[in-house]
């Protein structure tokens, strides 16, 4: 998030290995449908998949237009 209360990213963590498995395959499908070119989706992109210290991460942009705000506070 950055100052202005934008989100910048999506970060899903998962300790469990069905967990991990899971968020492994969303980053693969999500890179290939992203060569597809969708007309009629948005799609978030992926902008890091890994481990760190045993979880796995999947890291993906917000797919928010530019003119798009989060809320100031959260209700």
């Amino acid at each position: 998030m950055d100052a202005q209360g934008a989100i910048k990213a999506f970060a899903k963590i998962a300790c469990a290995p069905l967990a991990q498995s899971l968020l492994t395959h969303e980053a693969m499908v999500l890179g290939q449908l992203s060569a597809v070119h969708l007309r009629s989706a948005s799609l978030p992109t992926v902008l890091a998949i890994g481990e760190f210290r045993g979880a796995t991460i999947l890291v993906t942009d917000t797919v928010k237009d530019a003119g798009t705000r989060s809320p100031a506070r959260l209700l």
